[in-house]
């Protein structure tokens, strides 16, 4: 499932979207990285950071890639 950061104007507007960046969740990005190798893990190592720093899988941040799927 694909997620999109849409301005508040925009809600509810019908209509394409263009130019609209996708939303990766850290659990869908190639710098994130399950702690103990569990693909269930609630939380693991992100490599965009500066540091490597625990993150959600849930949570986002505007350095992630898609990793393969």
């Amino acid at each position: 499932m694909k997620e999109w950061i849409v301005p508040d104007e925009d809600i509810g507007v019908d209509g394409a979207y263009f130019g609209y960046v996708e939303l990766i969740r850290c659990k869908d990005c190639k710098r994130w990285n399950t702690i103990l190798d569990s693909s269930k893990a609630e939380y693991g190592l992100c490599q965009a950071r500066s540091q490597l720093e625990t993150t959600s899988r849930d949570h986002y941040c505007g350095s992630a890639e898609r990793g393969e799927e």
